[in-house]
Formats: structure tokens, C-alpha cells, sequence
């Protein structure tokens, strides 16, 4: 009787430590679809709150800096970043050779800004996606250059040709998301 009362509670004790095992990984599942949704709200309400005639004069060029459509577009997006958790701010243009950086947030002597005309190097492949088909998309984690994150990116489409003109995106660091993760699970 004993040993079988034994039994009992250890397959109870094994059950409910399952269970919240289980419960934990549901939460965290959850907070991480949450969080995603979130940032892509974000970077997509920035992303329409965009010129499309502005972002249509970019080159995507060391050349854009100083022009007018570059800096509004810059001062939009500083503007925009004040009302965001996420550091960074960015745009993207597809050109011969590959994804080039345009208007961001950061300051030029942010170790992560980008001077425009920069190529992206180690581009998350959801970004093309972004491209190809003018839908907001989150990636991650994955690693770049700058680091390992999360990001959101949103296109901005001409209104009368839907023509994605450029890709916005917003990143936050992959430890930061997976230190917020840890904390709810």
C-alpha cells in the first residue's frame, strides 16, 4: 500500500511538473507571437506614415545625403522613433547588387547607423520578401553584421502602382527579446 501510495505521488509530482513545463513554453509562445505583432504594427504604421513622392526621389546613394526628400524623410523617421521601444529605425532600397541603406533614426555616430548608400551586407531573407510582395514580415533571430535580432519590415508601396518603393525596418537586439521571454516563462 505504501509503495503504491509512493508511486502515485511521484507520477503526480512528475505530471504536474509537466504541466507546468508545458504551461510556460504556451506563455512564452504566446508573448513571442505578441511581441512580433506587436513590432510589426509598429514599424508598419511607420512605414504608411511615409511620403511615397518623397521616397520615390531616393537613390539609395552616398548621394541622398543633404537632399531634401533625404532629410525629410530622416527627420520623419527621428520623429516617428520617439514614440517606439526600438532603438533603430531604417529604410532599405533594392538596387543592382543587392539592398542598400537609406533614411534611419540613428546618429551618424551610432555604431549601428548606416551612412546612406551603405550595402547590406548579411540581409535577413524575409527582407526580400518584403520586396518581392510588398507584406510586412517579421525574422528572427537571426545574425548580421550589427548583431543577432528581431526585426519587422514593412514596405512602402506607390499608391497608384503598388511598386514597393522601399523597405522600413525595426530591429531589437535577440538577447533583449530572449531576456523578456526568460522573465515570463
Amino acid at each position: 500500500m505504501k509503495n503504491r501510495m509512493g508511486k502515485i505521488l511521484c507520477f503526480l509530482a512528475v505530471a504536474l511538473l509537466g504541466a507546468g513545463w508545458c504551461v510556460g513554453e504556451w506563455r512564452v509562445r504566446r508573448m513571442d507571437l505578441e511581441m512580433r505583432n506587436r513590432l510589426l504594427r509598429q514599424v508598419e504604421h511607420i512605414a504608411q506614415a511615409l511620403n511615397p513622392e518623397m521616397v520615390r526621389r531616393l537613390s539609395f546613394t552616398s548621394g541622398d545625403r543633404g537632399t531634401p526628400a533625404f532629410e525629410f524623410i530622416r527627420q520623419q523617421m527621428t520623429a516617428l522613433g520617439e514614440h517606439v521601444t526600438q532603438r533603430g529605425i531604417y529604410s532599405m532600397g533594392m538596387g543592382e547588387g543587392g539592398l542598400f541603406f537609406g533614411p534611419e533614426n540613428y546618429p551618424q555616430e551610432d555604431p549601428m547607423a548606416s551612412p546612406p548608400g551603405t550595402k547590406y551586407e548579411e540581409p535577413a531573407q524575409e527582407v526580400f520578401e518584403s520586396f518581392a510582395h510588398g507584406k510586412s514580415v517579421t525574422a528572427g533571430p537571426y545574425v548580421d553584421e550589427y548583431g543577432t535580432f528581431i526585426s519587422a519590415f514593412a514596405s512602402v508601396l506607390d499608391p497608384r502602382s503598388k511598386e514597393v518603393l522601399m523597405v522600413v525596418g525595426m530591429d531589437l537586439l535577440a538577447g533583449d527579446w530572449k531576456a523578456t521571454l526568460g522573465a515570463a516563462r
